[in-house]
């Protein structure tokens, strides 16, 4: 038995957006997506229901941007136990950088 065919990433973007919903999906295609996951189609579902829930709460393109402390790091990427307030930043451009760097 073959696997369905499908484009994993406009689907999956569907879902996560609310767009389309895990009861409309044909079961094969998301027992392939969830034996990838290795979640059960319930605990797939309840991903799913969280990541919306979270959607409703953040801010939206053009919303103002929340208030948050950052430590800071030096040229090497050491932290140097030094906080910003974005909100302290009012009117400077700003460049924030995500990653590790432990």
């Amino acid at each position: 038995m073959s696997e369905p065919d499908f484009d994993l990433i406009p689907l999956m973007t569907d879902l996560t957006s609310g767009r389309k919903f895990l009861k409309d999906v044909d079961a094969p295609i998301v027992d392939q997506i969830t034996s990838r996951l290795k979640l059960r189609r319930d605990q797939f579902q309840a991903l799913l229901d969280n990541n919306l829930e979270r959607a409703k709460k953040a801010p939206a393109v053009g919303d103002a941007a929340p208030d948050f402390d950052l430590e800071l790091v030096d040229g090497k990427g050491v932290r140097t136990g030094d906080t910003r307030q974005l909100s302290a930043c009012l009117g400077k451009p700003i460049a924030l950088i995500f990653g590790s760097y432990t």
